[in-house]
């Protein structure tokens, strides 16, 4: 996921997820296609499932849950969220970890 242009061949339709745990370490939910048989190269970020899409009127919401691992430890990371067919560009936002 880049901030720059989402040119990737993925469907606009596709909602992606990224978290950027600092010194390179990025991980999206485009890296792999299901939850990897093996231990994946670090870091690893997955959708397991949610409540999914909800619409009421002109209003649409969505609820996913990912799974990153390894837990990240005490960590400042920012988690990137980006739909193309609804114009919602990449948004940051920073959270301070504390395991």
């Amino acid at each position: 996921m880049s901030e720059e242009s989402t040119n990737t061949g993925v469907p606009d339709g596709v909602l992606r997820f990224g978290v950027d745990l600092g010194e390179g370490r990025i991980a999206t939910t485009l890296d792999y296609p299901l939850v990897p048989s093996v231990p994946p190269e670090q870091p690893y970020l997955g959708t397991v499932g949610g409540p999914g899409f909800k619409i009421d009127g002109d209003e649409m919401r969505s609820q996913q849950l990912l799974w990153l691992w390894p837990a990240p430890g005490s960590v400042k990371l920012d988690v990137v969220v980006e739909w193309p067919v609804f114009d919602i560009p990449v948004t940051r936002t920073s959270l301070e970890v504390d395991n």
